[in-house]
Formats: C-alpha cells, sequence, structure tokens
C-alpha cells in the first residue's frame, strides 16, 4: 500500500513538474515577441460636458446623442479590437489618437476584453480644441516607464490647439525605447491650405529626435501615429526623413516599412474609395543592430480582419461610429498599424 502511495506521488510531482516546464516555455516564448501598435479611435469621448472644449456634440443632447449606452459600446469594441491586434495576447505598447481624457483611458483597460492584460496608461491632457489627446497604454510586466514629457507646438505658426506630441523613454527587458506617439493637424481645408501646420509639427519631431541620436546615436526610437500625410510626403520622407528601405539608410535616417505598404495599395484609412496609409510606425537605426538578446524589427502591417471592415464582401473601408450623423456603432474611420520585433 506505501509503495503504491509512493508511485502516485512520484506521478503527481513529475506531472506538476511537467506543468511548470511548459509553463515556463510558453512564457519564454512570448517574451521573445513583442508588439508596437498604433491605433486613431475615432473620437473616443465621455458623456459629460467639459466647459472647456468644444465636446458639445457628444453629449446625451448633442448633435451626434451620445449617451452611456453607445459610449459603453465604443468603449467595448475598441478594447476587443486592442485585444487581438498583433500577437495573441495583445501589444505590449500601444499609442492611441483621439481619447478625450485619461477617465476614457481607465474605462477602456478596465474592461473584461483588457482587464487581464493589466494595462498602465501615460496621458496627458492637450490644447486642442475638441479636447482630443493622443496616449500610450503599456503592460507595465513588459515594459517600464522611465520618463514621459509632451512637446507642445502652441508656439509654433499655427493653430495653437493641434495635439500635443508625447514622447515615452521605458526599458523592454534589455532594450530602451523611445517612443513618439504623434496625431497631427487634420486635412479637413484641404490637403494644401493645410500642409504647412504638419511640416512645422514635422520639422518640431524631427529637432526631438535629433536631440536624442546626438547624445546617443544608437537609440532605438519609435514614431508613430496619425501623420494625416502619407509616407511619401515631405513631410515624412523629407522632413522626417524617414525612408522605405533599410539598406542604405543614411545616418539620422528612420526606416518607414509603411512606405512600400502603401505603395503595394494598402492603406489604413478610405477615403473616396481611395487609401491613404495616413497611420505608420517608423523606426530608428538602433533596431537594426542586431546585436544579441535585443528585439529586431521582424515586420508590419495593417490590422484589417474582415469583421472590421463596413461592408466584410466589398472590403470598403473601416467599420465607423459614425458616417456623416449616423450612427453605425462599429470601431472607427482608421484601421490600426503595428510593427512585430523578436528576439535575436
Amino acid at each position: 500500500m506505501l509503495f503504491c502511495e509512493m508511485i502516485n506521488l512520484f506521478s503527481l510531482i513529475r506531472f506538476l513538474f511537467l506543468v511548470l516546464l511548459i509553463a515556463g516555455y510558453k512564457e519564454a516564448q512570448a517574451q521573445q515577441k513583442f508588439t508596437v501598435a498604433f491605433y486613431n479611435t475615432e473620437n473616443l469621448m465621455d458623456t459629460l460636458d467639459n466647459p472647456h472644449t468644444l465636446d458639445n456634440d457628444f453629449l446625451p443632447f448633442g448633435k451626434y446623442h451620445w449617451n452611456s449606452s453607445r459610449y459603453q459600446k465604443k468603449i467595448n469594441v475598441i478594447a476587443n479590437v486592442i485585444s487581438e491586434l498583433g500577437d495573441p495576447d495583445g501589444p505590449e505598447l500601444i499609442g492611441l489618437a483621439e481619447v478625450e481624457n485619461k477617465k476614457v483611458l481607465q474605462d477602456l483597460v478596465a474592461g473584461k476584453e483588457l482587464k487581464s492584460k493589466k494595462y498602465s496608461i501615460v496621458h496627458y491632457d492637450s490644447p486642442d480644441e475638441r479636447g482630443i489627446d493622443v496616449a500610450l497604454l503599456y503592460k507595465a510586466n513588459s515594459f517600464r516607464i522611465l520618463s514621459s514629457r509632451i512637446y507642445s507646438a502652441s508656439f509654433l505658426k499655427i493653430r495653437s490647439h493641434t495635439r500635443d506630441i508625447l514622447l515615452v523613454k521605458g526599458v523592454a527587458q534589455k532594450d530602451t525605447f523611445c517612443l513618439f506617439i504623434n496625431h497631427w493637424p487634420s486635412r479637413r481645408k484641404g490637403v494644401e491650405a493645410s500642409e504647412d501646420k504638419r511640416l512645422a509639427v514635422s520639422i518640431m519631431l524631427r529637432e526631438a529626435i535629433d536631440s536624442i541620436l546626438q547624445k546617443q546615436p544608437s537609440s532605438k526610437i519609435i514614431v508613430m501615429g496619425d501623420f494625416n500625410d502619407e509616407p511619401f510626403n515631405k513631410s515624412i520622407s523629407i522632413e522626417l526623413n524617414a525612408k522605405a528601405d533599410i539598406v542604405g539608410l543614411a545616418k539620422g535616417a528612420l526606416f518607414n516599412p509603411f512606405y512600400n505598404l502603401s505603395k503595394a495599395g494598402e492603406g489604413s484609412v478610405n477615403y473616396n474609395h481611395s487609401w491613404n496609409m495616413f497611420d505608420q510606425i517608423m523606426l530608428s537605426q538602433g533596431f537594426f543592430s542586431h546585436q544579441k538578446e535585443y528585439y529586431r524589427y521582424k515586420t508590419a502591417a495593417v490590422y484589417h480582419p474582415d469583421w472590421m471592415h463596413y461592408r466584410k464582401d466589398l472590403k470598403n473601408g473601416p467599420y465607423r461610429t459614425f458616417m456623416g450623423d449616423d450612427y453605425k456603432g462599429g470601431y472607427s474611420d482608421h484601421f490600426p498599424v503595428y510593427i512585430m520585433f523578436e528576439k535575436n
């Protein structure tokens, strides 16, 4: 009898050991990959009036009849997109645009789709007239924040209420990343009429990048955002010096993998049945040193599964929250974009 009990105990110990071994292997495999994403959420607004911003359209009695039911659905669908984005566990880092305040971000990460992922938040209020900001969600067990700050464009000769640029510096295992999160002035008044505003912001951003590279030329810089410009426009290709090819990348230049995706006909926004690649992620040369045990660039993509299209059979653009004044209950007028890294 005692002999049988010893055998059973041994079997149990061996089983537990195998379970721990498999769990450790899966965790190690997960740490080999790292996803960085960006998503313009199309007016992720709460239902409360902010007397200092033009948010009246997104109130219960406003233009869009924005009530708690519609708000909660918006939170749920955006959370669902984030949970499915990139690797199976969702992105380690995701920059967001068009979020109204920290409260909507807290509601977003506290929902059932994202709560288990334990995202933390970096957010600053910007001077945008509608009160929409950029922000960063990050998994605290994968990324440790060192510092954060904003670059304000209010001193430039453009509208003083354009969105700030958010800079977050942090550590992912052995890697130190500098993240710039952007939402540049829109094209609402026309491409040419608004170009000077985006050029002004791009010059300011380039100066901020150069100030980092002058101190540490091998810095790993990630520039992400809704730029309201294409990869080939002057603000991106010339002022930011972001190029399509890794090979032959000049000193200080950025690699923009979304340039070739755009040339191939892909896009993150669909306007008048044409695709625009306004949402992009760019990388500094520090990511291509191929050091062992450090993250290296693997792939880039626009995330647009069938269920995120308004007409799945036609794939004619993102399934939006609103089309004009009509409530559709979709996700956003932008598709998210992401980059995946892996360990050497």
